[in-house]
């Protein structure tokens, strides 16, 4: 046994029953931390053991198993764990009468309670974490907020946590930055994407999901009609690929931010955005900053600024516009009548482009 003979039922039933068989009160509270990549069971399968006619008909001691999650602990227990040195804990309760299992939040200040707020941010998964997870979200799980950032999820635990998120399905809100994702990643991801049509938020920042890895992402909104904000910074996504988000801007009537700011954007990517965003009437804000835009880029970009009636905040920051793109800018905006929010910064405007800023502003009415 990974863990020993102390979380093993069994053990304490036959030492029991041999040296103590008159023993009337048992409490006890084994802990054993999880170390490193090694092999370790769900916390259905140890509480197991303690669900015989012993422990439950004759004796009527009631022993709970739970695994902390985010501190990598297992524990069995008699009676309530004292706590105090965490501040909150997710934990996934095995109880002793069934096999139903549940994730409750415990904190200090407040009483348990049904998630619907799981955050698993560095989090390292394992066969177990994710048993548990599976065991925990029942049929009915109201998880409606998942963050899991940071947590390095292999192909492999992608895979087999897609099929456990299924049953998430008041999910709204979904935060997968810095998993190091890759086209084959996002596969699984557009899978649960697919069978999951109440996502509001999606964030998948700085993973390199590409170009290929934006397309299924894309595949596997499609039937989406709740997405408000996407977010694909530092995804290596270059012009082919801003071609399949313009085709969801075009398509999409709740999206209000897309985040596309430090990818490989150029001219083609900007004509691609700016077709799309003239047919769309919902995105409010747009962030491209550290593209290279360049100077025909924010060309573009000026051309479509009139016909963009509902964009608000627009982010162009180290977009390498230079001066002339900036004037162009400048020009567009004497036609645009939504806009109230621009960066420019870092961009080497110089003053005769800070001039042409001047004269619009003063003749801008928003």
């Amino acid at each position: 046994s990974v863990y020993g003979s102390v979380f093993d039922g069994s053990f304490w039933e036959q030492f029991i029953q041999k040296r103590f068989p008159q023993l009337k009160k048992f409490e006890f509270c084994f802990t054993y931390p999880i170390e490193g990549d090694i092999t370790i069971h769900s916390v259905n399968s140890i509480i197991t053991s303690f669900r015989s006619s012993f422990w439950i008909h004759e004796k009527r001691w009631f022993t709970v198993c739970d695994h902390f999650i985010k501190s990598r602990q297992i524990a069995v227990y008699t009676k309530p764990i004292c706590m105090n040195r965490y501040e909150t804990l997710i934990r996934c309760e095995a109880m002793p009468v069934n096999s139903n299992c549940r994730l409750i939040e415990y904190s200090n200040n407040i009483e348990n309670k049904t998630l619907t707020t799981l955050d698993l941010k560095g989090c390292r998964f394992g066969g177990q974490v994710i048993q548990d997870l599976a065991d925990g979200l029942s049929d009915d799980a109201i998880i409606k907020t998942l963050d899991l950032q940071d947590a390095r999820l292999t192909n492999n635990v992608l895979e087999k946590l897609t099929d456990v998120l299924r049953k998430c399905t008041q999910l709204t809100t979904l935060y997968l930055g810095n998993n190091q994702f890759e086209s084959l990643e996002t596969q699984h991801l557009a899978t649960l994407l697919q069978s999951n049509l109440t996502i509001e938020t999606l964030h998948i920042p700085f993973n390199t999901i590409r170009n290929d890895g934006i397309q299924y992402i894309v595949n596997g909104l499609e039937g989406n009609k709740t997405l408000t904000t996407l977010n694909v910074q530092f995804c290596e996504i270059e012009d082919s690929g801003v071609h399949y988000l313009a085709l969801l801007l075009m398509n999409s009537t709740t999206l209000l931010s897309l985040n596309l700011s430090n990818n490989y954007l150029g001219v083609l990517g900007t004509q691609y955005l700016c077709h799309a965003l003239q047919q769309n009437i919902t995105l409010t804000t747009l962030d491209l900053s550290g593209n290279n835009l360049g100077i025909e880029g924010a060309k573009v970009l000026a051309d479509a600024l009139p016909y963009m009636t509902t964009l608000v905040t627009l982010n162009i920051l180290k977009t390498q516009i230079l001066d002339q793109g900036a004037q162009a800018i400048a020009l567009a905006l004497l036609s645009n009548t939504s806009l109230k929010a621009l960066d420019l910064r870092g961009n080497c405007i110089e003053e005769s482009g800070a001039q042409q800023f001047i004269h619009v502003l003063r003749n801008n009415i928003v």
